[in-house]
């Protein structure tokens, strides 16, 4: 599925959608492109939610799922916090690092914080992309908490959330469902 603003536009498309039981807002992932993953049941009942993450991931998520901190793939490596972002040495009094972070905003998600930007030249038309990838979730219901963005942002980070409602997290394996890859070419 192409977001880009001419597909987007074509298509009709609203901004904001709701899905979930109970139904909460989410924003199209405007700018990027979503392959679809193969997943064998649709979760019409789960929440819809972005995940950031950098391309050297990918291939440990796509085998082993979201994983939190501590846990270990099954190519041996142990998932750690980021460089730069709260850890058990770094954090506010009684934050919980090691959780699967996510958002029901592309906007917060796809920060070059959590959604690195990689250098991608191709070739066909000789042009350089600042490339990244997210991945587009379910998430049950009653299994997260929803808080305040953990970023260092003064500004109104997406239009349609507010900054207090940004980023949701879970320490539930299981409540998270990856079914689409998103990438974004700038």
């Amino acid at each position: 599925m192409c977001y880009c603003k001419s597909c987007h536009k074509i298509r009709g498309d609203k901004a904001v959608y709701k899905r979930g039981d109970p139904a909460k807002d989410y924003v199209l992932p405007l700018g990027w492109a979503r392959f679809p993953l193969n997943v064998s049941v649709v979760k019409s009942s789960y929440h819809v939610v972005f995940h950031g993450t950098e391309t050297d991931c990918l291939e440990d998520i796509l085998n082993d799922g979201l994983l939190l901190p501590g846990d270990k793939t099954r190519s041996g490596y142990i998932i750690k916090e980021k460089w730069g972002h709260f850890n058990d040495y770094h954090k506010p009094p009684g934050f919980n690092t090691k959780q699967i972070f996510l958002s029901p905003s592309i906007n917060y998600s796809g920060n070059p914080i959590y959604s690195y930007i990689h250098k991608w030249y191709d070739y066909k038309y000789a042009t350089w992309y600042d490339a990244q990838v997210a991945l587009q979730v379910w998430l049950r219901p009653g299994s997260y908490s929803v808080n305040h963005h953990t970023i260092s942002a003064t500004h109104k980070i997406d239009e349609h959330i507010s900054n207090s409602e940004l980023e949701w997290s879970t320490t539930d394996r299981s409540a998270v469902v990856p079914y689409g890859l998103l990438i974004h070419l700038g």
